[in-house]
């Protein structure tokens, strides 16, 4: 029994192993590129709302240079006292513009990654074959202690495993 437990215990190390190295894998440069556009707009989105409440305070009075570089407004009750300073820099020139400045700093990531996609596949395998190598590794510990055999769980036992009650 206790090589059957040994022998699952170094398939759960592997496993653990193998997860980690999927979570180091650095990501696909077209994921990567496609979340930077996103944020982009978004953040273009967000500045330009901004940089519209911030004209209209200038429009009603409010000192133009404290209310379009984020100083704090007092009155808060129809807008955000704060910009972004990013927002208002994709507001301003556009996401476009802003993923053209970023293309030398995106050009020096690793070439090589895995899609989003592909990374969530390759973690819930893992994390299945995970689960049922737990559930045998508890299993096998219970039938042990059944037999008076005295054995230790890993410090890291997953807990989940330990407590599970099959139907």
């Amino acid at each position: 029994m206790a090589t059957k437990i040994d022998n699952l215990r170094k398939r759960i190390a592997a496993l653990k192993a193998e997860r980690e190295q999927v979570l180091r894998t650095p990501r696909a440069l077209t994921d990567v590129h496609g979340t930077v556009e996103r944020q982009l707009s978004a953040l273009a989105d967000e500045g330009r709302e901004a940089l519209a409440w911030r004209l209209r305070r200038v429009a009603a009075g409010t000192d133009p240079v404290a209310v379009l570089f984020g100083a704090p407004v007092r009155d808060q009750r129809d807008g955000p006292s704060q910009a972004h300073v990013g927002a208002l820099l994709a507001a301003l020139f556009g996401p476009a513009a802003l993923m053209q400045a970023l293309q030398p700093h995106l050009a020096a990531l690793p070439a090589e990654g895995i899609t989003d996609s592909d990374r969530r596949d390759l973690l819930a395998r893992i994390d299945a074959d995970l689960w049922t190598a737990e559930l045998a590794e508890e299993a096998a510990v219970c039938e042990a202690e059944a037999r008076g055999e005295a054995v230790q769980r890993r410090a890291d036992a997953n807990p989940a495993a330990v407590l599970y009650l099959p139907d």
